[in-house]
């Protein structure tokens, strides 16, 4: 092997640790949601548990929301809360929720909360149940938490 090619592959060797290092530094600490946001996210299961469209779309922060709950990721809305309003209604009316329950929940330093839960629903004609892991993501709207995103992350 000529020197030159074998002094670039040992260069790149001795880069990767420092670009894995700098990598790291990127990811953003993760902590517990503050007791404002636990609350908003509780309204937000109970108003899945209800059907309560409604009360989820007032759960929408006032720049709106991004909502990408079609199988085809690409296929998002961004929704105003009056919008969000109509768009939940159809989707409640789509079927009845049989369970809605969160597995993950955490804050960024960046004033942002996610939350992933599992949400179960029965189709109204077959009965048939569909399970959906779905990303909520709240951000501060003043000093109340708010709706900025809702993802499916599964199903659909």
């Amino acid at each position: 092997m000529r020197p030159l090619a074998l002094a670039a592959i040992w260069t790149v060797l001795l880069a990767v640790p420092a670009l894995t290092a700098a990598m790291a530094a990127v990811v953003v600490p993760e902590a517990a949601p503050p007791p404002a946001a636990r609350r908003t996210l509780a309204h937000v299961q109970a108003a899945f548990e209800a059907a309560d469209h409604a009360g989820l779309a007032a759960l929408v922060h006032a720049d709106g929301v991004r909502v990408a709950l079609s199988p085809q990721p690409e296929r998002s809305s961004e929704l105003t809360a009056a919008q969000a309003h109509y768009y939940f209604k159809t989707l409640f009316q789509a079927g009845r929720t049989v369970g809605f329950s969160y597995v993950r929940e955490s804050a960024t330093a960046d004033q942002r909360v996610h939350a992933v839960a599992v949400w179960r629903q029965a189709e109204l004609d077959t009965g048939r149940t569909a399970a959906r892991l779905l990303l909520f993501t709240l951000g501060l709207d003043g000093t109340v938490w708010r709706i900025t995103e809702i993802l499916a992350l599964r199903g659909g």
